[in-house]
Formats: C-alpha cells, structure tokens, sequence
C-alpha cells in the first residue's frame, strides 16, 4: 500500500469496467448517487476533503454537519468530480445496521447470497473480494448517524484497506477518524440558492429573505423546500407570498405553514425517481427522536422550548436542578449531532430546524395523561422559570435572581410559551410571572399581552374545572392586574370594570369560605383598587367608601394576626389610602391622623425588617406624605424632614435598584416635592430649580424607556413648566 498517495494523485481510472481473472466488475458498484443540479458555496470542501481522503493515513473520513445542511450533497458532487481518481466508487444508504449496508454491496461484487453463510463469514468473504480490487477505491456510506453502530464495526471498515471510506453523519466527535465538518451556507450564497428555486423573488423582499434565513439556521434542504413551495403556490398567480411564509415562521413555526405543495427534491430519495412530498414531511424525517434514549428525549425537548442562541452550560445546569444525567446528556446529544457544543460559550446551541421537529413530534404526542411529551419534558424547566421569575407583591422586585438575571430568564420562559401549547396551571402562572416582571421593568405593552395570555388560560382552565377554587382565585387575579395595567395607560373605565369583575369573583370565594384570611385579605385588596380609580376619576365619596371597607377587613385581620408582616403592611397602606382622600375631601386633619397610624406601622415594619424592599418603600411613600400634609398645615419643618427623609429612603431604593421604575419614579417625585417646597416656602428659587433638574432627569428617562406610561409623560411635562416659571 506504500503508492496509494501517487495512484490518488497521478491514476485517471476512467473505464467503465474492470477484469478480475473470469469477473467484470463495473467501475460504480451499485448506483452511484443523485447528483444535484445546484452546487453553491461548496467548492472549498471538495478540495478539503479530497486532500484528507489522499493521506494514506486516512482510511475513514467523517463528513459531518447537521440534519439537511449539505452534506450527502458534498459527498455526491465529491464523487463525481473525482471519479476518476478511484479505480471503483459505492454509495450505500446506512441502514439500521452498518453491516447490513455493507454487505449490500455483495450484488455489484458478484458474490451469491450468502444463504448457508454466517453474518461473520459473508463479511469475511466480501472485504476479501473487495481486497483484490484495484487501489484505490471509494465506499460512500451516507447517512451514518447510528454512533453505536460505528463504535461496533469500525474495525470491519479499517479492514478495507484499499478503500477511501467517506461517512455522511451527524456524529460530532469521533476520535479514531479525522472529521470534515459541513457548515450553513453564507448569506450570498443562501439567497443564490433562494432564488433559484424561486426565480419570482423580488429583491425588495431582501429583508423578509433575511429574516428566513435566520429563521430556519440557514439549512439548506429547508431553504430549497421553502423557495420550491413558494414556486410551486404561485407559478399561475400569487397564493403565498414571502411575506406570508415568514409570518407563519414567525408564528407558527417550520410546521405551521398556511399553503404547502408536494415539492422535489433528491434528499433521501430511493431508486431512480425524485422524492415528491410537502416541505413539512420532509422536513419532520431529517431527524428520528426514536434514535435517543428517555434522558436524551427529555432533554432535547428542553432545548426545543429555549431560544436558538447558545447556552452556557452552568445556566442550563441550573435550569434543569433536580433532572438526572444533564452532563452526560447533553454530551452525548452533542456528540450524535442533536445539538451543537460552542467552545468559547462553554455551553451548547440547538438548531431552529432541530427544534422545529422535536416540537412537532413531542407537541402532538400524548403522555397517555391528557398532557403532551413536551410539556411533560419540561415541567422541570417551567417549575425553574416560575421560582427564578417569583417577585415581591407590593413592588414587583424579583426575589430569586437580580434584574439582569431576570432579563434572561424572562426570554427563556417567553421562548418557553410560544411553544407549548397545554392548558396547565404552571404555564398559566409563567404568563403571569411574565406579565409582573415586564410592568416592573416598565414594558406596559409586553405586560398587558402576557395578562391578556393569563387570563385566557386561567379561564380555559377555571370554564373546565368550575368547582376548583384555585381557577377562579386566578381568574380574579387576571382581572386584578389587567385592571392595574389599563389604570396606568390611563385607560380608567376599563381599569374599573376589571376591578369589579376581580372584586365579584373575590366577593364569592370569600362568602364561600368566610374563615379563609387569605380570602378576606384578597377581597380587602380589591376594594383598595376599586378605591384607587374611583379616585383617579374624581369619584371621591366612592373611593372613600371602598377605602374604609378595605381598611375595616385589614384591621380585622391584623388584630386576629398581629405578627403577620403582609397584613400589617396592607392595613398601613389602607391608612395610606383613607388619607390620601380625606386630603382630596379638605379634611386634613382626619388625613395627618391615618397617615400618623400608617407611619407607625411601617416604621414598625422597617426596623423589623431593614433589608425590605417594600417596607423601605412603603416608609418612604408615608413620609412623602406626612411632608405634604404639613406643608399645607404649615408645619413646616416637619414638613421639610419628612421630604427629605423620603427622599434619602427613596435614592437608596434607587440606586440598589436602578432598573426598578417603580423606585425610579418614587425619587423624581421626592426630588419634585423638594423642589416645589424650596419654592414655595423657603423662597429658595436655585435649590428648588436644582431638585427640579434632578427630577426632570429622572422623567426624561422613564418616558423614554416607558412610553406607555401616561403618568411619567405627564410628569415630564410638569416639570418642564415649573422649570419655565422658575
């Protein structure tokens, strides 16, 4: 074998047969391949592979790359474009076993069926047939994905020596055999590859071209199957336009499509015809979910939900805390091509076309218990996101992870929803997590979609099971924070009938189960909303009525339960409320008195418990306040003691913070007050305009980050005129 190097390089083996003693054997054994007729952005790895197939030290090579990316095309236009360079060339499909798709190549050799022959010796007797060929030869064995298989026979393969072995294969890593990896076309010769099967694209339509081409992974087979089923829809007139095709990507995924056409294509086609089938059935057996083991399911499915970005590998070890064989796992899907390792993010990134089919199996199949098979593979997951996503009540503040973090886990659980589609209650209480962390972020609009969400499940489940009390406590909450979200759009009617419909269903529980404080605490809340908008419209005597039912249940619960933090915050805040409208009524007085009781409370609260947010907030907001309850008593100093200890609560709020806008509005308010009283009572015109300044920041801020926020653009604009009359 010491000249297989100069026969490789210097042989032009171009007869259509060979004569061995009394056997013709044709120069192909078998069929050769289909040979595509479009061959873009590939040259290089021909010559790549070519090069590694001459070492003579290279008896295997592994093309590799995932499912439809190119790679049984590569080894095709390989094995045209350098026949001549082998004296006999085989293509053989892989099939459940390697020796099996061997030994198919026993018909074009001549040998006869091997009826009274062992598996071991048919094997033996064809290597040494395929020995007295002439050197050298090339075996293509596409579509060898099976590691198991290549780890059991790879000793059959090294014992045919005056063969060049190519395997087409998803495996990654294979240390017995150097491997050529087959990566997406780049974005010139992606879109080459568009519009030659679909010559009517317009090239205004780039952008929407781009967009595919990021949707599904620049895979080649799905980029051919989507341009030929666009040909197809609209050769006599326009059906299906680019436009349409990539808002059912963005929607509704790879399987969603809303016009889909038998097309061609060459991609596992058998025997001599073109494979006729829709894009989607294609598409669906690139990849076998039957080739992985329970765990391996469990945990592609995971990937399935997540964003197509790369994972570090601690971030996915904490999300799946409690799941067996994550390590292990993902090294093993990684190395049988399932799922792609990135070195420098030490962690790994699923394909959108993986992702596409592991969805489309497991989100049609059924665990037997009403539930799909990827819902139940990432019930672990969405118990992860709901912890990670948990928050404080009052402020919206995340207890489990800081803003950043939440950021994170937020585009998971988001990726998470658009893909499974059970009506359970864990996914119900993600939408609402989800819904909580944005109107805290200050994102009204992504809030107000994900309660909309909320409320439509949590009524699909309560309309399924009216007699668990639980649906209908939710549905109640669904209200409650849609009512919250129209309140601050400004949109007040509709914050309004939110809030009754929350109250009634709250009313109902409550009456069900009068011994219930978690009931009675909950209708007490809804009285204080049904107040706040009262209020906002101008409703006083109203608002004043709910204030004092609300206020009549907290004390009530705080007497009964005097050491319960939540319910002697929620009575301090209804002292807050009955103040703020006794201020609105003119009765000062009666309001200093409730803000008094109020302040004792959270006091009481913050030195308790000095590390909480909401305690440190709710202080603050008193002070503010006590501050203008004096200051139109004409208590003065205290008035201005008040403001400032506000203000100094409210900036370390802030600044620990500084992503809350909650926390943010709370200390452009306070630097407001001070300015207004450094005005007005002290005839201090740069101090006031210097807090103005500072507030006017603040709000240019929040009305920037927030636009749906009708409050910090009125602010804004407030400000702006006391600057002006300064």
């Amino acid at each position: 074998m010491s000249d297989i190097h100069n026969q490789f390089n210097n042989s032009n083996f171009d007869q259509a047969v060979f004569q061995y003693n009394d056997k013709t054997i044709s120069k192909f054994l078998g069929l050769p391949p289909f040979l595509p007729d479009v061959f873009l952005g590939r040259e290089a790895d021909l010559a790549a592979i070519h090069q590694q197939l001459a070492n003579q030290n290279n008896l295997l090579l592994l093309v590799n790359g995932e499912g439809g990316i190119g790679k049984t095309t590569v080894a095709a236009h390989y094995s045209h474009q350098y026949r001549t360079h082998y004296a006999h060339l085989a293509w053989v499909f892989a099939q459940s076993s390697l020796v099996d798709t061997i030994l198919t190549l026993e018909l074009p050799l001549q040998l006869a069926p091997g009826d009274n022959l062992s598996t071991q010796a048919r094997i033996d007797r064809l290597l040494l047939t395929m020995a007295e060929l002439k050197a050298p030869c090339l075996l293509v064995i596409d579509n060898a994905n099976d590691l198991s298989q290549l780890q059991a026979y790879y000793g059959v393969l090294c014992r045919c020596s005056n063969f060049r072995i190519l395997l087409t294969t998803r495996i990654t890593t294979f240390l017995q055999a150097p491997i050529h990896p087959i990566g997406h076309l780049d974005k010139t010769a992606a879109k080459a590859l568009f519009n030659t099967h679909y010559a009517d694209h317009d090239p205004q339509e780039d952008a929407l071209l781009d967009e595919l081409l990021v949707a599904v992974g620049y895979n080649t087979l799905v980029i051919e199957l989507l341009a030929k089923n666009l040909q197809c829809n609209n050769r006599l007139r326009q059906k299906y336009s680019l436009g349409q095709l990539v808002a059912d990507l963005r929607l509704k995924g790879l399987f969603g499509l809303s016009h889909s056409r038998e097309v061609d294509t060459v991609y596992h086609s058998t025997g001599t015809a073109l494979r006729q089938e829709k894009p989607e059935a294609i598409i669906a057996a690139m990849y076998s979910l039957g080739e992985l083991n329970q765990s391996e399911q469990t945990l592609i499915s995971v990937f399935a939900v997540l964003p197509a970005v790369p994972i570090g590998f601690e971030v996915l070890e904490d999300l799946l805390e409690g799941v067996e064989g994550v390590e292990s796992g993902f090294e093993s899907l990684s190395q049988k091509g399932w799922i792609e390792f990135e070195k420098g993010e030490k962690g790994f990134k699923c394909s959108p076309v993986v992702q596409g089919v592991v969805r489309h199996q497991h989100g049609v199949e059924s665990n037997g218990q009403g539930k799909s098979l990827l819902f139940e593979h990432c019930e672990s997951l969405i118990d992860r996101l709901v912890d990670k996503l948990d928050y404080e009540e009052s402020t919206g503040h995340l207890l489990n992870c800081r803003y950043e973090q939440g950021f994170v886990y937020a585009q998971y659980a988001e990726s998470l929803l658009g893909c499974i589609g059970d009506k359970e209650r864990s996914l119900a209480v993600l939408f609402e997590r989800l819904g909580r962390f944005y109107q805290t972020m200050g994102d009204i609009d992504k809030a107000l979609s994900f309660y909309e969400s909320y409320r439509e499940l949590v009524k699909v489940l309560h309309d399924a099971h009216p007699e668990d009390v639980s649906f209908k406590d939710g549905l109640a909450i669904a209200y409650e924070k849609l009512g919250d979200i129209h309140a601050a759009l400004g949109n007040l009617d509709k914050a309004l009938g939110f809030y009754e419909d929350d109250a009634e269903l709250t009313k109902a529980l409550y009456n069900a189960d009068p011994q219930n404080v978690s009931l009675k605490n909950g209708l007490a809340i809804s009285y204080s909303k049904l107040g706040d908008t009262h209020a906002a419209l101008g409703h006083l005597n109203k608002a004043l009525g709910f204030y004092e039912k609300r206020s009549e249940l907290g004390k009530a619960l705080h007497d009964a339960h005097p050491q319960n933090v939540s319910f002697k915050n929620g009575l301090a805040i209804s002292y807050s409320k009955l103040g703020e409208t006794h201020t609105a009524l003119g009765h000062l007085n009666k309001a200093l008195g409730f803000y008094e009781d109020g302040i004792e409370l959270f006091e009481s609260l913050h030195n308790v418990h000095p590390r909480d947010v909401s305690f440190k907030n709710g202080l603050a907001v008193f002070y503010l306040k006590l501050g203008n309850t004096n200051a139109a008593l004409d208590n003065l100093d205290k008035a201005l003691g008040f403001y400032e200890n506000g203000a100094e609560l409210t900036k370390a709020l802030h600044n620990a913070h500084p992503q809350n806008v909650s926390f943010k509005n709370g200390l452009a308010v306070s630097f407001a007050k001070l300015g207004v009283f450094y005005r007005d009572h002290k005839n201090d015109k740069q101090t006031a305009s210097q807090y103005f300044e500072q507030a006017k920041t603040l709000w240019q801020a929040l009305a920037r980050d927030c636009p749906g926020y009708v409050e910090y653009q009125n602010n804004l604009e407030a400000i702006e005129n006391l600057l002006n009359d300064l």
